[in-house]
């Protein structure tokens, strides 16, 4: 067997050299990936057990080997450093904030005490066989270096099966491949540990513990994975820092009880503060109504995520600064919520414009409010003088002229009140409104009236704008104005082709076919012929269209399709 050693001591240089070097390589890809400095850290302690063997041969029978002897038990921090790369390279929810500490201090704390152990004891200073593992020759320096053994093994398992599984559960593709390639890579170290047990009674498996071998395997597969695939130069790990640092909407990564674990760039700009006095901390201190901000972090994990809500970040001058927030909870492979990602995106802009818009909108409304005031007062002086005419002349002609200027005039002051409603439309953010509320509310206006209004409506909630109860109001009119001897007017929801339906009908006499084409029109009724052209101008603001489908004689039928996301079901 040693002279198989003797023969392979050329491997060991070799190994160092290539290990080095690959590592260095990755390293060079993303220096500042936690992934590759772990690989680069692994590299290096592969690469110094394979340079300790190569010294232990090149100064077999002088003093120097004996350092060298001690200097190979770094195997014992190589098998940490590897399990924790692995445990990185699979995204191991063990490696969050909240667990890392415990995993952390599991993977380093027994490799130190082995360490310190075996100095103590002088395990790591005298060259130990398998054979010095028979119970007769057992001393304490031995036993430390079994349990040592026994350890870099389970971890070596461990980390062979979390690759297996991380193979078996990503979509087929590079990503596989590269997981596949870990997997093989890491099978001969393994395999390498447990002959080394064995090799005292079956000996040729001492081969298969050769430093050079094991890490040249390693390297070999490694390798060709990012000559193939590009193990680490294109994968979600390395991109990560790049995708984070060029966002330009703040990120939040937090744990499970909603602590800062990670930030991006673009958010410490927004709150003009340093990203190392975030990590850490509750992430609803971040914002000026902390109550509002942890309902919603709520919300994230009981619905797993929320989309656009409007809050406020308290920058570091205390000034504030509107932000929506977007957010989606993550899970643990038990399923558990083990964490939250937010986007904040800055709206300062977009609430400036709407401000001002607003407050264009106001001006508008107040300057059409003033003049709709003085054309109604002259319409009135018009139809007043109108009218004396009238009374002041006996000539048939004349007074049927008069009559016809005060119907004219009468149209026009029809028509300027008309713009009094039509002045709010648009003026207001759309708004959840429960049906059942607003009919229940509408139908008060017609208590005295021998009708029966009722929706069956489930619970439904429509997102329109803040006159929706206004076209209630006015569905219910037109049927009690137009449908002849109408007693019952019901509201109903249902669906059709993927399309939510709120239908309004009554058990009137309908809508004539002559009727139908101009229903909707600007002008054309027998009264005004303003609210139902309202009416639909209402609904268009949230793409809701409304339409007659009734049949003459078998009552009005107006459907309101609703698209999808309009509607949502709440209390009944």
């Amino acid at each position: 067997m040693f002279f198989w050693y003797e023969m392979l001591t050329p491997l060991y240089f070799l190994a160092t050299a290539a290990v080095v070097l690959l590592g260095a390589f990755i390293l060079g890809k993303n220096s500042h990936s936690r992934l590759h400095q772990f690989f680069f850290l692994a590299s290096l302690t592969w690469a110094f057990w394979a340079f300790s063997e190569f010294m232990q041969h090149t100064l077999a029978g002088t003093a120097g080997a004996d350092l060298w002897v001690a200097a190979e038990a770094i195997w014992i921090v190589d098998t940490a450093v590897s399990l924790h790369f692995i445990l990185l390279f699979v995204k191991s929810p063990y490696l969050l904030a909240s667990r890392a500490p415990r995993t952390l201090a599991a993977l380093y704390v027994p490799a130190a005490v082995f360490l310190y152990a075996g100095y103590c004891t002088d395990a790591f200073v005298t060259a130990i066989t398998p054979a010095s593992f028979e119970l007769e020759g057992l001393t304490a320096g031995c036993l430390v270096v079994l349990l040592a053994y026994l350890w870099s093994l389970a971890c070596a398992t461990l980390g062979w099966l979390l690759s297996i599984r991380y193979m078996l559960r990503t979509p087929a593709g590079a990503e596989r491949r590269q997981a596949r390639l870990v997997a093989i890579g890491i099978t001969v170290p393994l395999i390498s540990g447990f002959s080394y047990l064995a090799s005292d009674t079956v000996p040729w498996l001492m081969v298969f513990e050769l430093p050079p071998v094991t890490a040249l395997w390693f390297s070999l597969f490694v390798g060709y994975a990012i000559w193939k695939y590009g193990l680490f130069v294109i994968t979600p790990q390395t991109t990560a820092d790049t995708i984070l640092s060029t966002m330009n909407d703040g990120l939040l990564l937090l744990d499970e009880r909603n602590c800062i674990i990670e930030t991006n760039a673009a958010l410490t700009t927004m709150l003009g503060c340093d990203r190392p006095g975030l990590i850490g901390a509750p992430a609803d201190t971040l914002f000026s109504n902390r109550p509002e901000t942890a309902n919603i972090l709520s919300a994230i994990r009981a619905a797993g995520s929320v989309s656009d809500c409007e809050t406020t970040l308290q920058q570091r001058d205390g000034r504030p600064l509107p932000v929506s927030l977007s957010g989606a909870a993550v899970r643990s492979d038990d399923g558990a919520v083990a964490g939250a990602v937010v986007i904040l995106r800055d709206i300062a802009e977009r609430k400036m414009h709407e401000n001002a818009l607003l407050e264009s909108n106001k001006k508008l409304a107040l300057l059409s409010s003033i003049t709709r005031h003085d054309l109604l007062n002259q319409v009135m002086v018009i139809r007043g003088n109108l009218n004396f005419a009238s009374e002041d002349t006996e000539d048939a002609v004349v007074r049927d002229r008069l009559a016809k200027c005060d119907a004219a005039a009468a149209l026009i002051q029809q028509q300027v009140e008309f713009t009094r409603d039509y002045q709010d439309l648009g003026q207001q953010s759309p708004v959840w409104q429960n049906v059942s509320s607003v009919v229940a509310a509408s139908a008060t206006a017609f208590r005295g009236m021998p009708v029966t209004i009722h929706a069956e409506t489930g619970g439904a909630e429509v997102y329109a704008d803040p006159l929706f109860s206004r076209v209630v109001y006015n569905l219910i009119d037109n049927a009690l104005r137009h449908g002849g001897n109408v007693t019952e007017i019901s509201f109903s929801v249902r669906h059709d082709n993927g399309c939510a339906i709120l239908r309004c009908e009554d058990n009137g006499q309908g809508v004539p076919p002559e009727e139908k084409d101009g229903l909707f029109r600007w002008g054309v009724g027998r009264n005004t012929g303003h609210g139902l052209f309202l009416s639909r101008e209402i609904l268009a603001i949230t793409g809701i269209d409304l339409l007659e489908t009734g049949s003459p004689g078998s009552g009005a039928r107006f459907d309101m399709r609703i698209p999808e996301g309009n509607i949502r079901y709440g209390e009944t």
